[in-house]
């Protein structure tokens, strides 16, 4: 799945708009990621997005809030997605 991100250069462009939010501060970029990943997940199935969180984070060096709001929110839309696969989390 990460491979196939990678060859249509998405994992790129989520690495660039990672180090984008990490420039912003804090509070703002924490936030802005936050709401992002939350929203991909509600439109994609967690596992996939997961693993490229993950492989995102990695490969931009994330570190800090930024990392953990990518890592906890990926977590909690477990349990709470729109998409009907609530409490499977």
């Amino acid at each position: 799945m990460v491979d196939a991100m990678e060859s249509v250069g998405a994992m790129q462009q989520t690495r660039e708009w990672l180090t984008w939010t990490q420039m912003l501060g804090s509070t703002t970029g924490t936030l802005i990621t936050g709401f992002a990943v939350s929203i991909a997940n509600n439109l994609v199935n967690n596992l996939p997005l997961g693993l490229i969180a993950g492989s995102t984070l990695q490969a931009a060096h994330a570190k800090g809030l930024i990392a953990d709001a990518v890592l906890i929110d990926d977590r909690a839309d477990n349990c709470t997605a729109f998409t009907g696969q609530g409490g499977t989390g």
